[in-house]
């Protein structure tokens, strides 16, 4: 399958690829985090995959951690400072 390197209308170009990453990794387990002092981590998954994500910016909301169709607090980082992200 030749993947499209475009976002589409309804969705953006990294959730197209990873979504198809993860449905062509079937066994694709987790085997380490870490997390560095800029708000920035790394997971590092089984046949030597990586992400890694990182603050682009020192204002606003940099990325969010939560659990999906929940109500929860969750975490949040913004301008590379860990908030609590509530309902």
């Amino acid at each position: 399958m030749r993947l499209s390197l475009k976002a589409t209308r309804d969705g953006n170009l990294q959730d197209q690829l990873i979504e198809h990453f993860v449905s062509n990794n079937d066994n694709l387990l987790l085997e380490t985090f870490s997390i560095q002092s800029n708000c920035s981590f790394t997971l590092t998954f089984s046949g030597g995959y990586r992400i890694v994500v990182f603050p682009s910016g020192s204002t606003g909301e940099d990325w969010r951690l939560f659990r999906p169709a929940s109500d929860e607090s969750h975490l949040v980082v913004s301008g590379g400072a860990i908030e609590r992200g509530d309902s």
